[in-house]
C-alpha cells in the first residue's frame, strides 16, 4: 500500500511538472484523476496539497479542494476559513480518508440533524457534504497523533481528544443558522427562540462527534478502554458558552439580529 502511494504520489509529480508548471487552474487535477481513477480524490488532493506546500503555494490548493469537492452552497474553504482549519489539517484528514470513510459508516452526521430536531429546530440537510468533508481534519489529526503515540495510552488520549473537542467547537458554529432552519424568517420571535435552543443544545452534537471519532479511533489502534477524559475533565460549562457565543456571532451576521437581541 506504502509502495502504490509513493508510485502515485511521483506520477502525480511528474504530470504536474509537465502538464501545468506555471498554471493554477482546478480542471486539470481532474484530467489527472481522469487517468489514474485508482489513486482516488482524497489522496490525490493530499499530494496536491503536498505538492504546492513544497512550492511555497499551499494556500493555493484551496481552490482545487473546492474544485473538487462540491457541497453547495457551502465551500469547503469558506467553512475551513470560518473554523481557523488549515489546509495541512485538511491534507492529514485526507489521508486518513479510508479510515475515515469506515467511520461514517458507522456514524453518520446526519445524525447530528436528528438530534437537533428532536430539540425543535430545523437544519438544512444541505449542510451534510461540507460538514462531512470538514471534519475529515479532526478525525485526520486524531488519527494521525494516537497511531503515531500508541504507547502513551490514557495521557495522549486526553491530549488529543481535547484538540478534537477543540477544532469541532469552531467548526460546527461555522455552519450559523443553517443548523436552525433551513429558511430565512421574517419572525423576530422565532428567530430568538431558534437561536435560544440552537445555542443550548448545539454543544451536545459536538461532544457526541468528538466521542465518536475518539472512541472508534481508540477501538482502531487498540488502546485502552478508558474514559477519555482520566485527569482534568474540560470545562463543560466553557466550552458550552464558547460554542454558543460562535454560534450566536454566525448567526447575528446572517440575520442582522444584532439589535434585535439587545432588546
Amino acid at each position: 500500500m506504502a509502495r502504490h502511494k509513493g508510485s502515485v504520489a511521483q506520477m502525480l509529480r511528474a504530470w504536474w511538472d509537465i502538464a501545468c508548471p506555471m498554471s493554477h487552474n482546478p480542471a486539470l487535477y481532474g484530467s489527472f484523476i481522469a487517468i489514474c481513477p485508482n489513486m482516488g480524490r482524497f489522496l490525490g488532493l493530499a499530494e496536491m496539497i503536498e505538492i504546492l506546500q513544497e512550492r511555497g503555494q499551499a494556500d493555493d490548493a484551496w481552490q482545487f479542494v473546492d474544485a473538487n469537492l462540491k457541497c453547495e452552497p457551502f465551500s469547503v474553504y469558506q467553512i475551513a476559513k470560518e473554523a481557523s482549519i488549515s489546509i495541512i489539517d485538511l491534507q492529514t484528514g485526507f489521508r486518513f480518508a479510508e479510515l475515515y470513510q469506515t467511520f461514517r459508516r458507522r456514524f453518520s452526521p446526519e445524525d447530528h440533524c436528528i438530534t437537533l430536531c428532536q430539540h425543535g429546530l430545523r437544519p438544512t440537510s444541505r449542510l451534510l457534504p461540507a460538514l462531512n468533508y470538514a471534519l475529515m481534519a479532526p478525525f485526520g489529526v486524531a488519527a494521525r497523533e494516537l497511531g503515531a503515540n500508541m504507547e502513551k495510552g490514557s495521557a495522549r488520549i486526553e491530549i488529543v481528544s481535547k484538540a478534537a473537542l477543540s477544532m469541532m467547537c469552531n467548526l460546527f458554529p461555522a455552519f450559523g443558522a443553517s443548523w436552525l432552519t433551513p429558511s430565512e424568517l421574517r419572525d423576530t420571535a422565532e428567530k430568538r427562540r431558534l437561536l435560544s435552543i440552537g445555542i443550548l443544545c448545539l454543544t451536545d452534537v459536538v461532544v457526541a462527534e468528538m466521542a465518536w471519532q475518539i472512541g472508534f479511533l481508540r477501538a482502531h489502534y487498540q488502546l485502552r478502554d478508558e474514559d477519555i477524559f482520566e485527569g482534568k475533565s474540560p470545562d463543560w460549562s466553557e466550552i458550552c458558552a464558547d460554542v454558543g457565543a460562535k454560534l450566536l456571532q454566525q448567526v447575528t451576521k446572517y440575520w442582522r439580529l444584532t439589535s434585535d437581541m439587545r432588546t
